[in-house]
C-alpha cells in the first residue's frame, strides 16, 4: 500500500512538472527578418527604406516634418500550429534635441487595405529607386507613384490606414536612451501567423505618437539596417512532453481498469 501510495505520488509530480512542457520564445531581428520605412510628411514623394534610422512625430527644427514608421516582422509562418502567449517590441532610442516633451509612442497594426507597402532601399532622400517593383512605399503614396493609401497620405487614416485599437504603447522620457520595450497584442501576432502563409508578407505595424503632428514630440529608433535592429520577441504557450501525454494514458487505464 505504501509503494503504491509513493509511486502514486512521484507520478503526480512527474505529470505535474512535464504537463507544462516548456516554453518556447522566438527573437525576430535583422534585415533579413524586419522591414521598416520612415514617411515624411515634408519629403513626401522620398523613400528611405534602406536607412539606419526610423522617426516618429515632428521636428522642432528646419522644416518641422512630421513622421511616421512602418514596421513588419518576416517568417511567422514557420510557427503555425502554435499559440501565441505574450509578444514584445523592442526598440533602441536615440535622444535627440528636437524631443523637448516626454512622449507616448503608439503602435498600431496596418489594414490589410495597405499590405503591400514596400521598404525601399534608400539611405538619402531621393526618388525611390527605379529597381523596386512598382516603387516604394512615401508620406505620399504606398507605392511611388500609381498607388495611394487606402486612406490618406502618411497612412495617416486611423479605421482605414491603421487599426483604431491600440496593438501597444509606450512613454518615452527625453532622459531615456538605448533599448525600451513594450508589449504587444497576442491576438494580432497570432493573426499573422494564423493568416498569412509562406511567402506572404502581413501588413505590419504603424509607428506614431500620440501627440501626432505636434512640434516637440519626435522620437528617433534604430532600424533593421543597423546593428541595434528592431526586435520582436514571442512567447509560445507551451504543450504537454511527449512522456507526459503517455504517462496520463497510463493513468486513464489504471483508472478504467479500478472501475471495472
Amino acid at each position: 500500500m505504501k509503494t503504491t501510495k509513493t509511486f502514486g505520488l512521484c507520478l503526480v509530480v512527474f505529470l505535474s512538472l512535464n504537463a507544462a512542457g516548456y516554453c518556447e520564445t522566438i527573437s525576430l531581428s535583422g534585415a533579413s527578418q524586419v522591414e521598416d520605412v520612415v514617411l515624411n510628411a515634408d519629403y513626401a514623394n522620398y523613400n528611405i527604406g534602406g536607412g539606419s534610422d526610423l522617426s516618429v512625430g515632428m521636428w522642432t527644427v528646419g522644416d518641422l516634418s512630421n513622421t511616421h514608421s512602418l514596421i513588419r516582422f518576416l517568417g511567422l509562418d514557420a510557427y503555425k500550429g502554435q499559440t501565441v502567449q505574450s509578444a514584445t517590441l523592442k526598440l533602441y532610442y536615440v535622444p535627440q534635441t528636437d524631443q523637448t516633451e516626454n512622449t507616448t509612442l503608439q503602435v498600431h497594426s496596418i489594414t490589410a487595405a495597405n499590405q503591400s507597402w514596400l521598404e525601399g532601399t534608400n539611405t538619402i532622400w531621393n526618388w525611390p529607386q527605379p529597381g523596386d517593383p512598382d516603387g516604394a512605399s512615401c508620406w505620399n503614396r504606398l507605392r511611388f507613384n500609381n498607388i495611394a493609401w487606402a486612406g490618406s497620405s502618411g497612412c495617416s487614416t486611423s479605421g482605414t490606414d491603421y487599426s483604431s485599437a491600440l496593438a501597444g504603447s509606450k512613454v518615452v522620457r527625453t532622459l531615456d536612451i538605448g533599448w525600451i520595450e513594450l508589449d504587444i497584442s497576442a491576438s494580432l501576432v497570432q493573426d499573422w501567423i494564423d493568416d498569412y502563409s509562406a511567402g506572404e508578407k502581413n501588413p505590419g505595424l504603424l509607428l506614431r505618437d500620440a501627440q501626432d503632428g505636434v512640434a516637440g514630440y519626435q522620437l528617433l529608433f534604430k532600424s533593421s539596417e543597423s546593428a541595434e535592429s528592431p526586435i520582436l520577441e514571442v512567447t509560445f504557450v507551451p504543450e504537454p512532453t511527449a512522456m507526459a501525454v503517455i504517462f496520463t494514458g497510463i493513468l486513464n487505464m489504471v483508472a478504467f481498469k479500478r472501475r471495472k
